[in-house]
């Protein structure tokens, strides 16, 4: 069998509102014989194999590893010159695995579903900006979630790039426990030459938990810098 298969279209009306799908379907992990080791306790890999056999290997391979899949169906449309809407909706799930050697079964995540809204905007602020503002609401068996982002870039020059987002996340599930997140963060990209980058991140994330006996706060600092060299 197929470890991926996708298929995807746009299509855009006279009106130019685009209209376009996704359907990605994939094993996870890619299905190997060796996924049928996940798990074991192994003390020598060839011995392993020699004790099992390579017919029983590869029946607990295909017993643990997932199938997932994803349907999107969405829609774009410009209202102006600087500002387009969009929308769209999303059906994920990832399969459960069967028990296997010493790995117990697993349980799939059932159909989480995501409807989202945006507004995506350029020369908000400057010529050379680009924003979008995105509201979406996530159900699934075990949780509701509500996520609201704002993202924004701006290229101060051709060398130069700014990215800045806030992220607010809030969760509640079915035994009582509620979520919440904000994360703010600042990236720059400086180009020092063709292909050659100096990139820089740094971020907070605030999280509250609140469970039906306690509440717990939480905030963690995260700040990176680094080169990269794009080849291509």
């Amino acid at each position: 069998a197929a470890n991926i298969a996708m298929a995807q279209g746009n299509w855009q009306s006279e009106t130019k509102s685009n209209f376009f799908f996704l359907f990605d379907h994939r094993k996870s992990p890619p299905f190997s014989i060796t996924n049928g080791l996940i798990g074991q306790a192994l003390q020598s890999l060839s011995g392993y194999v020699q004790w099992v056999g390579e017919t029983a290997l590869r029946e607990q391979a295909a017993k643990l590893t997932s199938r997932s899949n994803l349907s999107m169906i969405g829609v774009t449309h410009p209202v102006s010159d600087r500002w387009h809407l969009g929308a769209d909706v999303r059906v994920s799930n990832v399969s459960g695995t069967a028990a296997a050697g010493d790995m117990p079964a697993g349980a799939g995540t059932g159909n989480i579903l995501v409807y989202s809204a945006q507004a995506i905007g350029n020369a908000i602020l400057r010529d050379n900006d680009l924003g979008v503002l995105n509201l979406s609401l996530i159900r699934s068996p075990t949780y509701t979630a509500h996520s609201l982002s704002l993202n924004y870039v701006y290229l101060y020059s051709d060398s130069l790039r700014i990215d800045g987002s806030v992220r607010w996340y809030g969760q509640s599930d079915r035994y009582g426990a509620r979520m919440s997140r904000l994360t703010p963060t600042v990236k720059a990209i400086y180009k020092l030459r063709e292909r050659l980058f100096l990139d820089a991140e740094g971020a907070i994330e605030r999280t509250t938990t609140k469970a039906p006996a306690s509440t717990e706060h939480s905030r963690r600092y995260f700040f990176y810098t680094g080169y990269r060299w794009d080849i291509y």
